[in-house]
């Protein structure tokens, strides 16, 4: 609900004032993609975990290993009372690659607004092949011909088709 009152306000903008289309289309995008939530998300998290969090889990468990029923090594005392820092450096990597994707979502758009606004559009987005139309249009392009193909996962969007050996 949110993201569609957010559209509203960008096509209540745009359609009013025909000279600004361009600019706020390149200056509201960023508030219209997941990824800026996510890396704001990623960020409080961060200084939360940090600051808060890390310090308290440590502390506890400190206690809890240095608790002479509970039979623990000096080793295993030692471990435990040193802070573990993979959960927040999980989270600063997950809020990083956000902002990264962010940052290529928005220079993709403004690549397509200034093409647009010039009136040489290169990306046309009319169909797109389906899975079936690339596994047919792929089997020529392999040199082995008794080898099977695969469809495997290169990110999140693209496939790559494979024989095992190219």
């Amino acid at each position: 609900e949110s993201n569609l009152s957010r559209i509203w306000v960008h096509m209540l903008l745009t359609s009013s004032c025909t000279v600004l289309t361009a600019p706020l289309d390149i200056v509201l995008y960023p508030f219209l993609d997941y990824n800026l939530y996510k890396a704001v998300h990623c960020l409080v998290n961060t200084v939360l975990h940090f600051a808060v969090a890390l310090p308290l889990i440590t502390t506890t468990r400190c206690a809890y290993g240095r608790d002479r029923f509970n039979g623990f090594s000096d080793i295993e005392q030692a471990l435990m009372c040193a802070p573990d820092w993979k959960p927040g450096f999980l989270v600063v990597t997950a809020g990083i690659r956000a902002f990264g994707k962010l940052v290529d979502n928005w220079l993709n758009i403004v690549l397509v607004v200034v093409e647009h606004n010039v009136g040489r559009v290169t990306v046309v987005c009319a169909q797109t092949a389906t899975v079936g139309e690339v596994w047919a249009g792929v089997e020529t392009l392999f040199e082995a011909k008794d080898r099977p193909l695969k469809l495997v996962g290169m990110s999140e969007a693209l496939l790559a088709v494979t024989d095992g050996s190219s």
